[in-house]
């Protein structure tokens, strides 16, 4: 399975300090499809993302380490190695291929081998698995109907996620756990509102929206 660089940095939502072994790493996976699936969760948030490596994977041979899909290949990498594993790899400069790390699908079971090239040389580090079973995320992604019971609105990233930190921590409503609020509007072409409050402070910020063609749909 190849991984592209971008995507083995969800192990940062991992919870590489829990005593729940399963929440430690980043579940990959490959569906019957051929499609690649990476999950993961700290137990209350759960991140997914699919791809196709089909057309990188073509003629690509590493010594050592094995290129060829396992339909149903299912493994846990601990977030540590993943870490590790994506901080060996070639700069945003570098081929194309060295932009991606290489996790074999035809390892023992409950180990995990993965191969990254730094520009240098080939490296092949290999792990135990971060356990041999993860949370049932499919029975906990919502199943929305848009238009009737949700709604969809497009939000820049960094605008969004930086705005709801800056937020919380001026207030210091995360000391309380008392979370942010967030109130979407029927129109998505206008502001989303959030609010929130500390013990001694309260405060509302006010993120515009990015323009979305149609529904988003990536499953």
């Amino acid at each position: 399975m190849l991984i592209p660089a971008s995507i083995m940095g969800i192990a940062k939502m991992a919870a590489p300090d829990s005593t729940r072994y399963a929440i430690n790493g980043v579940q990959f996976h490959r569906e019957e499809s051929g499609e690649c699936v990476a999950t993961v969760t700290d137990g209350r948030c759960m991140l997914q993302i699919r791809w196709d490596d089909e057309e990188v994977r073509h003629n690509l041979e590493i010594t050592g380490v094995s290129c060829a899909p396992v339909k149903g290949f299912s493994i846990i990498a601990d977030a540590r190695f993943c870490f590790a594993a994506a901080k060996r790899l070639g700069g945003k400069n570098a081929p194309s291929k060295r932009r991606y790390v290489l996790l074999d699908e035809s390892a023992e079971k409950g180990v995990v081998r993965m191969a990254t090239n730094d520009g240098y040389a080939t490296i092949i580090a290999t792990a135990p698995a971060a356990g041999d079973s993860f949370p049932d995320v499919e029975s906990i992604i919502p199943k929305y109907t848009v238009g009737e019971d949700a709604n969809v609105i497009g939000l820049y990233p960094e605008v969004f996620a930086g705005a709801m930190s800056v937020l919380a921590e001026a207030v210091e409503s995360t000391k309380i756990d008392q979370g942010v609020c967030l109130i979407v509007p029927n129109d998505r072409t206008k502001p989303v509102l959030m609010r929130t409050k500390g013990e001694e402070a309260c405060g509302i910020a006010v993120a515009m929206p990015c323009k979305i063609d149609g529904e988003v749909e990536c499953r």
